[in-house]
């Protein structure tokens, strides 16, 4: 956004803080008792009629709640319920509505917030998403991470280039057209999501436009101990290679045949930075994701537990979301982590 280059920013949630973070996008906070208790938020209503009578009866019995005390709990609960509420809007966005066969649904779970650079009028948009779950199954698997980013990357994608595209027409593309930059952040299984997302949206861009447009699109990638986990360690969730011009099927190995190939390799259009910890337990549940010509590694003598969202998406005390940088030396560009994911390089 420095440059004046739009940004698309897509950051996914990991295994181990996967309840957690869904907790963050869904569920709110309440204090009881001087605990820190978490409820979904449903606005609860005060109790009365044969609730309150029989409560009224009980109410001697300790531990048991009279009419008055959980009134007052409910109206402190919903007060409290609607501040966090807000503030997880401001955070995070609303939640995002995805079309799936030809119906609209909304997840709860996927929040959009869109920013604006007023100095040069650059945009990002940022999607957040909660990780697979500890057997990686069901709608937030690495599988379905993988197709709602992208649908949203293509959704963001196609308007900015096919503009493109018709300015340049058969012409060479001339330099004042900037770059765009697609930014995938990702922490342990949802770091091995951002490979696949990126190498599979890349496939999308080549099979939809000429190489001169496609080229315009640079990916950023922030992996943190990318982690598959034991039953799903095969293709490029082993091994994702960025220095070959390779293609890989549906299955993620190696293919000569492009027209069914599913993902493309990122190669020269990627600056992709790979944080692993020394301290994981590489036994057969956390051997991590091997990611062949990042631009940058970084060793973190911490274990894989450091990257915890109740750090990095703890709201400071003036409510705003803690955030992390880092530059592309080359370039000399800035780029502010969301805040969303784990900060990594606060961690070493």
């Amino acid at each position: 956004m420095l440059k004046g280059e739009d940004v698309l920013e897509i950051d996914f949630g990991g295994t181990g803080a996967s309840e957690l973070m869904r907790g963050i996008l869904k569920e709110h906070y309440v204090y009881k008792d001087g605990r820190n208790e978490k409820l979904p938020f449903k606005e609860k209503k005060k109790t009365g009629g044969v609730g309150a009578f029989f409560r009224k009866i009980f109410s001697i019995i300790p531990g048991i709640w009279s009419t008055e005390e959980r009134n007052a709990y409910v109206e402190r609960y919903n007060k409290k319920a609607k501040k966090n509420r807000d503030e997880v809007v401001k955070a995070y966005g609303q939640p995002v509505t995805l079309t799936e066969n030809g119906k609209n649904r909304t997840f709860r779970h996927i929040k959009r917030k869109d920013l604006k650079n007023t100095a040069t009028n650059a945009t990002k948009t940022r999607y957040t998403m909660a990780g697979p779950n500890i057997i990686n199954f069901g709608e937030y698997d690495l599988d379905n991470l993988e197709k709602y980013a992208l649908t949203l990357g293509s959704e963001w994608l196609y308007p900015r280039l096919m503009e493109i595209s018709k300015r340049v027409g058969d012409k060479k593309v001339p330099p004042d057209i900037k770059k765009l930059h697609v930014m995938f952040q990702g922490h342990s299984r949802g770091g091995v999501a951002a490979t696949m997302a990126a190498m599979r949206l890349n496939k999308w861009i080549y099979d939809h436009f000429e190489e001169k447009i496609a080229k315009l699109v640079q990916f950023d990638l922030v992996i943190y101990d990318p982690v598959p986990g034991k039953f799903s360690r095969t293709g490029i969730r082993e091994i994702a290679d960025f220095d070959t011009n390779s293609y890989y099927d549906k299955d993620g190995n190696v293919t000569t045949d492009i027209d069914k190939a599913k993902y493309r390799s990122l190669r020269d259009q990627q600056n992709t930075t790979v944080i692993y910890t020394l301290r994981t337990f590489a036994n057969h549940f956390f051997t991590p994701q091997q990611i062949h010509g990042a631009k940058r590694v970084i060793i973190s003598v911490r274990d894989h537990n450091v990257f915890s969202y109740e750090r990095s998406n703890a709201l400071d005390a003036d409510k705003t979301i803690h955030r992390s940088p880092y530059i592309n030396l080359d370039s000399n560009e800035a780029y502010r982590g969301s805040g969303r994911m784990i900060s990594a390089l606060r961690s070493l």
